[in-house]
């Protein structure tokens, strides 16, 4: 489907619409009944207005402008100053540090745009499952989704279900030997693990956050020694504009965060103040210094460690399947589901309840209880009499309590995996990425269990892909979109 863009060529296995009208509204349609929608998303739809953000490997993108820039630091492309061995240089090292500050200002003056504001829409509604963006400006935090990777907890607990060879392997990796004693640890590894613990979900908070960073973010710096962090933010931010996951940041959060890009526009590394703090106890009471870590950016790197690849992994495994979290928002109801809960209302309104008639089995039985009758009411009058003049009515012998039944067990919710995937301002070059683009659009097309043929306009709509430029290699994307939208990936939102 095309429209007001100049003449591109189609990949070989793909045919221009006929009827883009109706094609269109076909697309339109399946959004408006998709009830699991995950977004793959990438820099295309930050870099129009009101956000204006570059994107990185276009011909104005971020990675030409970077090389022209500084042409003498011997950088062969941008995309090296988002390597991580630019570390082994002080010269490159120091353009990071500001180039860092210049995005970070770049972001915080942002705005998100019609499509993120189409993926809140979406969220409010219900329907959005998942968002994994390769941004990392943050700007689907701006637009009001939950952001970052949710509360690891406490990975060990899964060591039960593991054998007992398995677990004391686990064991002697987690620095504890066969008589549980673990085995001395650095200042370091204490403190981390002391804010590890602190690092608790609350029971009702979700396990994974709406929107899923898959590269990093701009707002927040952990400290590569003891695991401090803290956010970006010049401005105090609020209880309600902090991202998951930040209430174990310091009070002091916000001076650090001045000073932090106070360094950071300077080109001078970040040093942690925590580390700081308790390499100055130490000094007191006269141990040697351990060192002070410096702060890095929770940004991903070429050749660099992603720390949190794992937890993506699990979040895409889980959504991958259909696992629902109890604490998330219930997914609105389809026709089949309404038609059913309607019919069961409707059947409990009608029924009426009888109220078994128990009858004397003897005429002795029934004239006795007509005298309990009565001894009944005697009594409830002398009760009532004593109260009047102050006096408490006689001790009662208590009947014996039945045990309390156990509380019902939350019920478990059914899977229902992916029915949308909608990939956004992204030339999916990145190898991680693709994998996931991949598994999501199999999931989605698994539930569709009759095949069509290719030229079928009732064939459904599951994967959708809006982006000016088809991906390359054009071969790897062979049956993966059912619809690509070229063009303005904003106008395509607000069409949406």
């Amino acid at each position: 489907i095309q429209y007001d863009i100049p003449e591109i060529a189609l990949p070989p296995f793909a045919r221009s619409s006929k009827n883009a009208v109706r094609d269109l509204a076909r697309t339109w349609e399946a959004v408006a009944n998709a009830r699991r929608i995950v977004v793959i998303c990438g820099a295309g739809i930050s870099v129009s207005s009101p956000a204006n953000i570059p994107d990185f490997r276009s011909a104005q993108g971020l990675f030409r402008k970077l090389k022209e820039k500084h042409p003498n630091v011997g950088l062969q492309s941008g995309k090296d100053l988002f390597d991580a061995n630019l570390f082994k240089s002080p010269s490159t090292s120091a353009l990071f540090y500001s180039m860092v500050s210049e995005l970070k200002a770049m972001a915080d003056a942002a705005t998100p745009t019609s499509f993120h504001h189409l993926l809140k829409r979406l969220d409010m509604e219900g329907r959005l499952m998942r968002v994994y963006t390769q941004n990392i400006d943050g700007l689907e935090e701006k637009a009001g989704l939950s952001f970052g990777l949710g509360h690891t907890g406490d990975s060990r607990k899964t060591l039960r279900n593991l054998g007992k060879r398995k677990r004391e392997a686990a064991d002697r990796a987690a620095g504890k030997g066969r008589n549980g004693l673990a085995r001395c640890k650095s200042d370091s590894a204490v403190l981390f693990g002391n804010r590890a613990m602190d690092d608790e979900a609350d029971v009702d908070e979700p396990m994974f956050p709406r929107a899923i960073p898959l590269h990093g973010s701009l707002s927040t710096m952990t400290c590569q020694v003891c695991g401090h962090k803290i956010y970006l933010s010049l401005a105090s931010p609020g209880p309600q504009t902090l991202p998951q996951g930040a209430r174990e940041l310091s009070p002091s959060a916000s001076d650090q965060a001045v000073n932090a890009m106070d360094l950071l526009s300077q080109g001078e590394s970040v040093p942690c103040k925590q580390c700081e703090t308790a390499d100055m106890a130490r000094t007191v009471v006269g141990l040697r210094s351990r060192g002070i870590g410096m702060m890095k950016v929770d940004v991903v790197l070429y050749n660099g460690q992603n720390e949190g690849a794992e937890r993506v992994g699990d979040c895409v495994e889980r959504d991958i399947l259909g696992l629902r979290d109890p604490n998330e928002p219930l997914v609105p109801e389809n026709s089949r589901e309404r038609t059913l809960r309607e019919r069961k209302e409707k059947k409990e309104a009608n029924s009426t309840t009888l109220n078994p008639i128990l009858e004397a089995a003897t005429a002795d039985e029934a004239f006795a209880s007509a005298f309990d009758e009565e001894d009944d009411e005697d009594s409830k009058d002398a009760r009532l009499a004593d109260e009047a003049i102050g006096q408490s009515p006689p001790a009662l012998e208590s009947e014996p309590r039945l045990p309390q039944s156990k509380p019902k067990r939350q019920p478990r919710l059914k899977p229902l995996p992916p029915d949308l995937l909608i990939v956004a301002g992204t030339s999916l070059k990145v190898p991680g990425t693709k994998r996931i683009v991949r598994e999501f659009a199999k999931s989605c097309q698994a539930r569709d269990h009759r095949e069509y043929p290719g030229k079928d306009i009732n064939a459904p709509i599951r994967t959708i892909l809006l982006n000016y430029d088809f991906p390359l290699p054009h071969g790897q994307w062979e049956d993966v979109f059912d619809v690509w939208v070229q063009g303005d990936v904003q106008q395509a939102a607000l069409g949406l």
